[in-house]
């Protein structure tokens, strides 16, 4: 939350709503800063993994660290552990590498 009294998932909800994109991509949109706000997370919360692993990627953040981000609730609800996460983590940065290439 901000000064303004919304955040930037809720922009981009509102965005997403005004270009008629369905209402469960809009409400992942929204709730994706917090995960834990809705009953059934699923989206958001893959989507809040996801940008929270993208944006550490990007700064260099030891993996170990970027795992604080998310919390545990989160990651059992998706079936997901940390174990997983991290089996994956070099196929990640390879795809990143790649997107860097192309864009680039």
């Amino acid at each position: 939350m901000n000064k303004f009294g919304f955040h930037h998932g809720d922009v981009g909800a509102e965005i997403a709503k005004r270009w008629q994109l369905p209402d469960t991509i809009t409400s992942a949109i929204r709730f994706y800063p917090f995960p834990q706000r809705m009953a059934a997370p699923n989206l958001a919360g893959v989507v809040h993994c996801a940008t929270a692993l993208a944006i550490d990627l990007e700064d260099q953040v030891a993996f170990e660290d970027w795992t604080d981000q998310v919390s545990d609730s989160l990651l059992n609800r998706l079936n997901l552990t940390r174990e997983k996460l991290a089996s994956k983590l070099d196929q990640w940065l390879s795809y990143c590498e790649l997107t860097d290439l192309m864009v680039s």
